[in-house]
């Protein structure tokens, strides 16, 4: 017996191959991220490559995206979820989380004491440029000699413009933007 693809026409669309060499690498906070795949290359998904600090938690509220899902793919460590309902979630390596766009979430780095690393990926792509301009922006404001406390503004104003949407209940630092 054989099994037939349910659809076997192409897209016409090649094959989009962004290598290591080549991938875009930064450092945000306390984290680093290495753009694999996102909107400039064509790719229909973003995907991102996190070195997550111990304990960190970036924003350490709920929050969602409304503008594309998402999800992870944990390689190393484990990273806590914390969910709308209320529920929270550890993945460990090998775990993978969804969340479409709409869903309230918030997440860290479950060790306080060794890094963790995730794959994530959004779609449409796009969301992955947020991490470009955080990095930029920060470098930026900090060379000016204002402090990470001073960048909140532009954060939130950054965190607007991508979509990210703090939960009403959020204690938010700073002016979010409306």
């Amino acid at each position: 017996m054989s099994i037939e693809p349910a659809d076997t026409e192409s897209t016409g669309l090649p094959p989009i191959v962004t290598l290591a060499s080549h991938a875009e690498t930064m450092v945000v906070g306390p984290q680093q991220l290495t753009v694999l795949a996102g909107a400039e290359t064509g790719s229909p998904v973003g995907l991102v490559d996190y070195v997550i600090a111990p304990g960190f938690a970036p924003p350490p509220y709920l929050h969602r995206h409304t503008r594309e899902d998402a999800g992870w793919v944990v390689l190393e460590g484990a990273l806590e979820f914390h969910l709308g309902d209320g529920s929270v979630v550890t993945a460990d390596a090998g775990s993978s989380l969804v969340h479409p766009r709409g869903c309230w979430f918030r997440w860290r780095n479950h060790d306080p004491h060794r890094p963790a690393r995730a794959l994530c990926w959004f779609s449409p792509a796009g969301f992955e440029r947020f991490f470009v301009e955080l990095a930029e922006a920060a470098r930026a404001h900090l060379a000016d000699g204002g402090s990470m406390e001073t960048f909140a503004p532009e954060l939130a104003e950054l965190r607007h413009r991508y979509g990210l949407e703090p939960h009403p209940n959020a204690s938010v630092p700073g002016p979010v933007a409306s």
